[in-house]
């Protein structure tokens, strides 16, 4: 077992991309050290609205990082510039034609109803075409990006440990 330099992991993506799939199995990989934040889930359990619930993932963040916690954050659309040197950001999405399709899905198993699928269809398109935006509107870089259509979810969490194991090792270096 190796010490995490990387205390956060942020998995952005359009809806349907595969966050909560990578981020929830990173989580299990990762051990009891680590903890899954939802963005998704602050909303939709009343525990902040939409506007502020950037805010309540930065507090999270430093609260579970208080009692000496890691946490892997599920969330679409990068919403800070400056990262800082302990966090990386990963990028997981497919295709629009194959995201709609997983969203339809979706409805279909949620049992939405018209206006519902109507408007999960759009936020599918929106959130694509912004996680692909962000960068350069908010100056970073992802540093790993999936096309989860193409990668499996083992490839997806052995890039990522691999890239933790990186900072390690290079920070591991340069400690004196």
């Amino acid at each position: 077992m190796f010490l995490f330099l990387a205390s956060i992991v942020f998995v952005f993506g359009p809806s349907c991309g595969g966050k909560s799939t990578l981020s929830k199995a990173l989580v299990q990989q990762l051990g009891p050290f680590w903890t899954y934040l939802d963005r998704d889930q602050l909303i939709e359990d009343g525990l902040c609205i939409e506007e502020k619930a950037d805010q309540m993932i930065e507090e999270s963040i430093l609260s579970f990082q208080s009692r000496d916690q890691h946490v892997v954050v599920d969330a679409q659309i990068p919403w800070r510039a400056q990262k800082k040197k302990d966090e990386l950001y990963v990028l997981v999405y497919a295709p629009l034609p194959e995201l709609l399709v997983r969203d339809s899905k979706r409805t279909v198993q949620l049992h939405r109803s018209p206006k519902r699928a109507h408007y999960a269809r759009l936020y599918v398109e929106k959130t694509f075409a912004e996680v692909f935006k962000a960068p350069a509107r908010l100056g970073f870089y992802y540093d790993l990006v999936f096309d989860s259509s193409e990668y499996s979810i083992d490839t997806e969490i052995k890039e990522v440990l691999s890239l933790i194991a990186q900072y390690y090792k290079r920070e591991e270096r340069h400690d004196y």
